[in-house]
C-alpha cells in the first residue's frame, strides 16, 4: 500500500502544469505515480490498449481498478465511447476525477466507488463493447464470472497483472503468503482458456496481459 498523502502529492506535481495532449499528461502522471508507488496502468501495456481501443471503437466500455486513471483516461481519449470506473478507494477516485474534467473527459465517465465484486454483481443487465480488468487480483476469476456474460459478441476483456507469481518472484516476498491470490489466478487463467467462447493471447509486456475476444 503507498503511503499516507501520496495520492494529493500527484495531484499536486502535476497541478498548473501545460501539457501538450492527454497522452503527454499520463507519461507524466506515470512518472509521478511510479515516484510514490501508487500502482497505475505500465506505458507498454497502456499503448496496447490504445492501440486495441483505436481498431475496435467500444462504445460502452467498463473498467474495474480506477486508480489513478491511466488507464480509463486513454480509453475515452482513443474512442467516442463512454466509460464506467469502479474503485473502492475515494480518494484515488476523487483525484481521478480531477484528471479526467482536466481534460474535458469527464461527461463521458461514470465513476463507481465500492468493491468490485459487489458493484458488479448488480450490474448483471448490462452489456459492454470492452472491459478492463485491473482490479483485486484474487478476484480475477469471481469477476470474470459474472463479466464475461455482459460482454458483447466481438467484444475485449483486457486483462493487466497476470504475471502475478513472477511478480512476487521480482519482489523476493513469499509465495506462501500470497498463495491464495496465486492459486486464483492460475484458476482465472485456466477458466479463460478453456471457455469455448473466448479467444484468449497473452502479451508479455511488463506486468503480463491477456486480451480475450468474445466469440
Amino acid at each position: 500500500m503507498y503511503e499516507v498523502g501520496a495520492v494529493e502529492k500527484v495531484g499536486q506535481s502535476l497541478k498548473g502544469k501545460e501539457f501538450a495532449s492527454v497522452y503527454e499528461f499520463l507519461d507524466s502522471l506515470r512518472k509521478v505515480a511510479r515516484r510514490y508507488y501508487i500502482p497505475v496502468m505500465r506505458k507498454k501495456t497502456t499503448e496496447l490498449l490504445k492501440s486495441l481501443i483505436i481498431k475496435n471503437k467500444p462504445k460502452e466500455m467498463l473498467e474495474i481498478g480506477t486508480s489513478l486513471g491511466v488507464s480509463g483516461m486513454t480509453a475515452l481519449a482513443s474512442s467516442a465511447g463512454r466509460l464506467t470506473t469502479i474503485d473502492i478507494d475515494e480518494e484515488v477516485t476523487n483525484q481521478a476525477k480531477d484528471f479526467f474534467a482536466r481534460h474535458n473527459l469527464l461527461s463521458r465517465c461514470e465513476f463507481i466507488l465500492g468493491d468490485a465484486v459487489s458493484v458488479v454483481s448488480m450490474m448483471d443487465n448490462n452489456r459492454y463493447d470492452f472491459i478492463i480488468l485491473d482490479g483485486p487480483k484474487g478476484q480475477y476469476i469471481e469477476l470474470y464470472k459474472m463479466l464475461a456474460p455482459m460482454l458483447n459478441k466481438d467484444g475485449i476483456m483486457f486483462v493487466d497483472d497476470i504475471n502475478y507469481a513472477r511478480f512476487i518472484d521480482k519482489k523476493g516476498l513469499d509465495k506462501r503468503k500470497h498463495r491464495t491470490i496465486i492459486n486464483n489466478m492460475k484458476e482465472f487463467l485456466d477458466t479463460i482458456n478453456n471457455d469455448i467462447n473466448i479467444k484468449a493471447t497473452v502479451y508479455d509486456i511488463e506486468d503480463g496481459v491477456l486480451v480475450a475476444e468474445k466469440i
